[in-house]
C-alpha cells in the first residue's frame, strides 16, 4: 500500500528537495510518523515528539479536507494522496 504525502514547498530542504513522498501506513498518523522516520529534520515541523499534529497544519486527503477531533486517526488507503497546508491567520 502506497499514499502519497506533498511536501510543502518551505520544508522540501529537509526532503533532500523531493516534492512529494511515498509512504505505507494505515492511517494519517501512521503515514506521517513515517515520513518523519525517514525524514528526521520534519520532527517539530509537522508533528511534536509525541506524534500530535502541531496546530499550524489543515490536512487534505485527496483534496477533501479532513475535520475530526483527531484528524490523525483518518484511514489512509492505497493511492491516498495527502496534502499538508499551514493555516493562515490574520485579522
Amino acid at each position: 500500500m502506497s499514499i502519497k504525502i506533498e511536501i510543502p514547498e518551505h520544508l522540501r530542504q529537509k526532503t533532500t528537495g523531493q516534492s512529494s513522498i511515498d509512504v505505507v501506513g494505515d492511517t494519517l498518523r501512521e503515514c506521517l510518523v513515517a515520513l518523519v522516520q525517514r525524514y528526521p529534520g520534519l520532527r517539530g515541523e509537522i508533528v511534536d515528539d509525541r506524534g500530535i499534529l502541531l496546530l499550524k497544519w489543515v490536512i487534505f486527503v485527496n483534496g477533501e479536507i479532513v475535520n475530526a477531533p483527531d484528524e490523525l486517526s483518518h484511514p489512509a488507503r492505497d493511492s491516498d494522496v495527502i496534502t499538508l497546508v499551514p493555516m493562515v491567520a490574520g485579522g
